[in-house]
């Protein structure tokens, strides 16, 4: 039979709780001797992604343990025009225009790290008490 530890919440942080809560899970772990049968009484765990095919897809690409697509960051560089048109002006215009769109960005990102380092924290802290 396996016991479990007393529900303890926020105080865990505390120092003294948390030596407790140590020294309670050292003293159950030398008592426990988990069964190689413990868990096969339970279904199998097969999620159900019938009504999300991207969930499917991924679920099926990390089982057969296939590595993460790499991110195509080629739309973040600032690239001038290929040299058969840099006397081009429209293309001149999508560079320049590629490149504002990236410094609006950036300044984007700032303003949201800025507003959650003003405000942020404070939006938070009722939901954890």
């Amino acid at each position: 039979e396996i016991d479990a530890l007393p529900y303890i919440d926020g105080q865990y942080n505390e120092p003294a709780m948390r030596a407790e809560v140590e020294r309670l899970i050292a003293e159950e772990l030398k008592t426990f001797a988990p069964r190689p049968d413990a868990l096969a009484h339970l279904p199998a765990a097969e999620p159900d992604f019938a009504n999300h095919p991207m969930l499917q897809a991924e679920w099926l690409r990390v089982n057969a343990q296939e590595p993460m697509p790499t991110m195509d960051v080629s739309r973040y560089q600032l690239d001038p025009p290929p040299k058969q048109k840099q006397q081009d002006p429209m293309a001149w215009e999508r560079s320049v225009g590629n490149a504002q769109a990236q410094l609006e960005h950036q300044a984007t990102r700032l303003d949201n790290l800025e507003l959650l380092q003003q405000h942020g924290a404070n939006q938070w802290l009722p939901h954890l008490s």
